[in-house]
């Protein structure tokens, strides 16, 4: 759907691998927070229809929940790490119109690092990855992702692939995308099976 958005900004020849989001428990709060603010309403129904100015003030309340909710929306899913065969691209989507982008060439990966924590997360499987770099941003994280581990093997199997990390290691074109789509698929599946 947005996929193109995405791959606006790629460089010549490079390919996404991956979008990886937040985890749907994250955006838990904001729905909670849209159904009481579209629920409080029917409450007051025959106050509100009894006069002109209650049925105005319904349709105000109801647009602002409304507005929150895909403002909640773009938030989530513009809020992500694009994972592409030359680099890792953070957007932090922090409002409707407001964003900030970071990078990191996989040659300047250092360290990756996840953590799991707290009951829900545990169960649910999502916690924060974070990627150490030798640039001048020190962090990329991006948290609430679901298989944070399976994104730490992935990224650490990009760099190993691209022969770009530490662990070397140099790969055919043919062999590189072989492994990026088992590693892909392994963490599709992953998804899948949390999901069920």
């Amino acid at each position: 759907m947005f996929k193109e958005y995405f791959s606006q900004e790629l460089k010549e020849g490079e390919k996404v691998i991956t979008v990886i989001r937040k985890h749907w428990a994250s955006f838990l709060g904001p729905v909670i927070k849209i159904i009481i603010l579209l629920v409080i309403p029917l409450f007051f129904m025959g106050f509100l229809f009894a006069h002109a100015l209650g049925v105005l003030i319904f349709f105000v309340w109801e647009a602002v929940a409304l507005a929150y909710a895909i403002h909640s929306w773009i938030t989530w899913y513009f809020d992500c790490f694009v994972i592409t065969d030359q680099r890792i691209i953070d957007i932090d989507q922090r409002s409707t119109f407001s964003r900030e982008v970071s990078e990191t060439a996989l040659a300047n990966i250092q360290d990756v690092t996840y953590k799991v924590e707290g009951v829900l997360a545990t169960i649910f499987n999502y916690g924060t990855v974070e990627v150490q770099t030798a640039g001048a941003n020190q962090k990329i994280e991006i948290d609430c992702v679901f298989d944070p581990k399976g994104i730490q093997d992935l990224v650490v199997g990009v760099q190993k692939a691209s022969g770009a990390g530490k662990l070397g290691g140099e790969m055919t074109a043919k062999e590189l995308i072989e492994f990026i789509a088992k590693v892909k698929k392994e963490v599709e599946q992953a998804k899948v099976k949390g999901e069920q």
